[in-house]
């Protein structure tokens, strides 16, 4: 499907499983506050991505090391007809600021390609994602992740009312008072990626702007976002909502907390600081002291 025929469809409200755009003209220029522009121009005739048999013929088709010559040698257009680029994905890296004055950086762990750390995002599911990669990761960021305590559950005010119960529901914490945060972003560049499209023009600012070949040319901005939750750390409680595959089965993927040092401060699965948990019974303490003294006569 084409740009154009998208919204001549009157589907540019309509929610997809996916919507990418495969932009044939990509360029970096500097901007009037010392950073960088990426620029991203869309047309009527820009080939849309809506489903995932799309998305695999835009990976066959990726030259991966034509971007990265264009990249290596620092060149401003990178992209053209035959070598368009994957726009966009979009994550928040959460910073929890909790009642006690301490602050962690929250990341959760992924265990599909690429495997490892990273922030809450995705794709956009609709055009207007497209032009506020913001507004998408906020999405994101309130759909994969529940923040409780002993008597409350906290969401982020983007949660649609029907995300929001269904990830109450998935964890069982109806019993909970249910209390909206404010996500506060942060600049932390002076970087900007503007999107070009038919009489329309948007500029995200202040996040790191990266396209990575990796990703089969994935254009990608990341913002920095901070929530306080009015509780203290100790009594921090952090859920993965994320699910996949037919009946959303749920990933429970883990959920790290770092230091502003960088140090591991908690993994979070289930909800719970798995890290500060002791062994689950007396018998198993006893166990575990015991091979511990044989490990270390070795």
């Amino acid at each position: 499907m084409k740009l154009g025929e998208l919204i001549k469809s009157g589907r540019a409200s309509e929610s997809f499983p996916m919507l990418l755009a495969r932009p044939t003209d990509v360029c970096w220029e500097r901007n009037d506050q010392g950073g960088r522009n990426l620029v991203v121009a869309l047309d009527e005739n820009t080939d849309m991505i809506t489903g995932k048999e799309e998305d695999r013929a835009h990976f066959a088709a990726f030259d991966k090391e034509w971007i990265d010559d264009r990249v290596r040698e620092g060149a401003d257009r990178i992209a053209d007809s035959q070598h368009p680029l994957r726009y966009v994905t979009s994550d928040i890296y959460l910073i929890i600021a909790t009642l006690d004055d301490m602050s962690f950086l929250a990341s959760v762990y992924r265990d599909i390609p690429l495997r490892g750390w990273l922030g809450f995002g995705g794709h956009p599911l609709r055009l207007e994602e497209l032009f506020n990669p913001l507004s998408l990761a906020l999405r994101e960021l309130s759909e994969e992740l529940l923040i409780a305590s002993g008597k409350e559950v906290f969401y982020i005010r983007d949660l649609s009312e029907e995300q929001l119960q269904e990830n109450i529901g998935l964890w069982r914490l109806r019993d909970k008072n249910v209390v909206p945060l404010d996500a506060k972003r942060i600049s932390v560049t002076k970087d900007n990626l503007v999107v070009k499209a038919i009489n329309r023009a948007e500029t995200t600012s202040g996040a790191l702007i990266g396209m990575t070949t990796d990703w089969y040319g994935t254009i990608f901005p990341s913002h920095v976002v901070r929530v306080d939750v009015p509780v203290p750390f100790a009594d921090l409680q952090l859920y993965d909502c994320e699910t996949a595959g037919p009946g959303g089965r749920m990933l429970n993927r883990p959920v790290r907390l770092m230091g502003p040092d960088g140090r591991l401060e908690a993994i979070f699965s289930s909800g719970q600081n798995v890290i500060s948990a002791g062994w689950n019974t007396d018998d198993a303490a006893r166990a575990a002291t015991l091979a511990m003294k044989a490990m270390a006569g070795m």
